[in-house]
């Protein structure tokens, strides 16, 4: 597994391909000077180095969250679409949590929630507390994943455990992407 950590000395537009205009890429070269780290001089400072970006090489993009972080990830992804902006290849989703209408007064008896609440870390009180402080005053209904539109999304990989309270809000998920 790679993990990638951007140099911002090298403008944000250019390291994602961002491109102004009709939002497609351009055959055109840029070139950027960007301090580079590994070449000091006797001063101690760093030289600068010529970066060539080609507009058809962009960055391959991957998105990712875990539980809230997830809500995020899958939340960023519907703004893009909503904007026309690129979206990323695929997204790995830990235990996302969707469905922020539910809650210990609001799930089945029988569901997940309830039925794994002795066994998970999160504490049903604060369920409520998180996605109401999460939404403000907007509507959670509007704000969870599960009621998205996903059509066109990317591939996702969506990992639950069986002993999860929000596990049947991820099975859900599934079911509809």
């Amino acid at each position: 597994m790679y993990s990638f950590l951007a140099n911002l000395e090298i403008p944000t537009e250019v390291m994602f391909g961002i491109q102004e205009g009709d939002g497609e890429d351009d055959e055109q070269d840029e070139e950027h000077d960007v301090e580079d780290p590994e070449s000091k001089n006797r001063g101690g400072g760093k030289n600068k180095k010529r970066v060539s970006v080609t507009g058809k090489r962009r960055l391959q993009i991957f998105l990712g969250g875990d539980s809230a972080g997830g809500t995020l990830a899958i939340a960023v992804v519907q703004k893009a679409k909503a904007h026309g902006l690129r979206e990323p290849e695929s997204m790995v989703l830990v235990s996302p949590w969707v469905d922020m209408e539910e809650d210990e007064v609001n799930t089945k008896p029988d569901g997940s929630f309830s039925r794994n609440q002795q066994v998970d870390f999160l504490p049903p009180p604060c369920v409520s507390i998180y996605a109401n402080a999460y939404a403000g005053e907007q509507c959670l209904h509007k704000l969870s994943p599960i009621n998205f539109d996903l059509r066109g999304f990317p591939p996702m990989l969506v990992l639950t455990g069986e002993f999860e309270m929000l596990h049947d809000q991820h099975k859900a998920f599934v079911r509809r992407a």
